[in-house]
């Protein structure tokens, strides 16, 4: 159990091939954050009332997040800032904020993903291009997929139902 923590649970700063699984976090203000690290395996985990749960920072490329539980996290659970080639699948998103926002982030694919009841976003993609968002169930969040300033990205076989807005 990695919690309480002021400000990082477990912070990843240029280090490759780091595995993070079987952990609960919660309660800290960023969970795990990784900074121009590269093939970080991030599965099986249970992300729980952070500030923010899980950001990839600056580069971390080609990193892979499933098989994890965010609930009741108060921003954002997945953020991935100016990287690219990252896998989210699989993951649960429940009742939190933001689910995953993706800023100025290329050639990532979302992917299998189950998003529900969040207050606001299921994904969120900003200044991000050539992104795939493919067979996720995004449903009863305030917005389903949100674009803004973005382009390129392909939106395949989701299921996007009873989001209150968009």
């Amino acid at each position: 159990t990695i919690s309480y923590n002021t400000l990082h649970g477990i912070k990843v700063i240029q280090a490759n091939f780091t595995t993070i699984t079987g952990n609960t976090i919660m309660d800290n203000l960023q969970g795990v954050s990784t900074y121009q690290s590269n093939f970080t395996r991030v599965y099986s985990n249970r992300f729980t009332k952070n500030n923010r749960a899980y950001s990839l920072w600056y580069s971390s490329d080609n990193n892979s997040l499933s098989s994890n539980i965010f609930l009741m996290n108060n921003n954002d659970c997945i953020s991935i800032y100016y990287s690219k080639n990252n896998l989210v699948t699989q993951n649960i998103f429940i009742n939190n904020n933001y689910s995953i926002f993706l800023f100025d982030a290329s050639n990532n694919t979302i992917a299998n993903n189950t998003i529900s009841d969040n207050n606001d976003v299921g994904i969120l993609l900003e200044h991000s291009y050539n992104n795939l968002l493919y067979g996720n169930n995004i449903s009863a969040n305030r917005n389903g997929i949100y674009f803004y300033c973005s382009y390129l990205n392909t939106i395949l076989n989701n299921s996007i139902t009873e989001n209150k807005d968009v």
